[in-house]
């Protein structure tokens, strides 16, 4: 029988796909065989085959096409996700569109891996970008796309010390801005420094999320688009730049990523920390956290105030609260009789 003859012909709950080998890019009866079982499972759950998507099935699956998949099932509409569709773009940008999925190996990976390193990502963040590419590989397996996937060995990440401002840096920073007349960045990063949100979330903020004494932060929580918050309570200089602008239409902040952006690299730099590559905005976040532990704030409450899904996010700030578990002991001290 000629080539153009063989085809792919099943049906599964009173639905029929048929195609021909050409038109599916088969050449041999093994990837018709393995094609036909990936067909079949496809549609005994209720997916849609066609022709448009056929590639899937047969295996000739892209890493650009694994990730539109991956993306359509579980990175969609969440803050989670959206960080996740930003890394795939990356990961896409060293293997390429077009790299086979089944052809990533071992090999494949500790290459990814050299060149993220020579990149200069750090431990964490090359962990963070080989669990965007391994949660794709497994969409891959479960969906018989490839018939294996390697295993991710993931690099060793020290807890560390997180970079915070002191008081004085503060001070040097908003003197900096004041002086320049950046009254709008000023007020942008005392508000941070104050209530530990993250850009993108300070930037979200409209007069309806004002609640007297704090403020409420929206969260994307999951794919149908339903929303988490937090109320996070306000200093009473970070209660003065939100109640000033109150009239606004719109954000509460006027400023945009790129003007955030310049503005701070000009103050980074003027001031001397452009070789500090820990000199970042999100710092303003971590130096929020680093004194409430300093505090005597539990790190439970802390989490919550942060937004984190985890209480492990905030392990890192651990290190701040030796003075508190010296004070706890005395708790268990046996106290004497007089």
């Amino acid at each position: 029988m000629k080539l153009m003859n063989k085809s792919i012909d099943v049906s599964v709950n009173n639905q029929r796909f048929r195609q021909s080998w050409k038109s599916m890019g088969i050449s041999t009866e093994q990837e018709a065989e393995k094609a036909k079982e990936r067909i079949v499972a496809a549609m005994k759950n209720g997916e849609e085959v066609n022709i448009k998507n056929i590639s899937t099935f047969v295996g000739h699956v892209s890493l650009n096409d694994l990730f539109k998949k991956t993306i359509a099932l579980h990175w969609s509409n969440t803050d989670h996700g959206l960080r996740m569709q930003k890394m795939t773009k990356q990961i896409t940008a060293i293997l390429g569109v077009n790299f086979p999925v089944k052809d990533i190996n071992m090999e494949v990976v500790d290459d990814f891996i050299l060149t993220l390193k020579n990149n200069g990502n750090s431990n964490g963040t090359i962990n963070r970008k080989l669990a965007c590419l391994s949660k794709a590989l497994n969409v891959a397996k479960k969906r018989n796309y490839v018939d294996h996937i390697p295993e991710i060995e993931w690099l060793e990440e020290g807890v560390g010390r997180v970079r915070f401002f002191t008081k004085a840096e503060e001070n040097q920073l908003l003197a900096f801005l004041t002086q320049c007349g950046q009254h709008e960045m000023h007020d942008l990063v005392v508000f941070l420094m104050d209530t530990g949100l993250r850009r993108g979330e300070a930037m979200k903020l409209t007069a309806m999320d004002y609640l007297k004494d704090s403020i409420l932060v929206r969260q994307i929580a999951n794919t149908k688009n339903k929303y988490k918050s937090r109320s996070v309570p306000l200093t009473k200089r970070a209660k003065e730049i939100v109640e000033s602008r109150l009239d606004r239409e719109g954000k509460l902040f006027n400023l945009s990523a790129t003007q955030i952006r310049d503005k701070w690299n000009r103050a980074r730099n003027h001031l001397g920390y452009g070789n500090d590559p820990e000199y970042v905005l999100h710092t303003l976040r971590h130096s929020c956290a680093s004194r409430l532990v300093q505090g005597g704030i539990g790190l439970q409450v802390v989490k919550e105030w942060l937004g984190h899904n985890s209480l492990s996010m905030v392990l890192r700030y651990s290190h701040l609260v030796p003075k508190n578990l010296l004070n706890a002991v005395n708790v268990l001290e046996v106290k004497e009789v007089a």
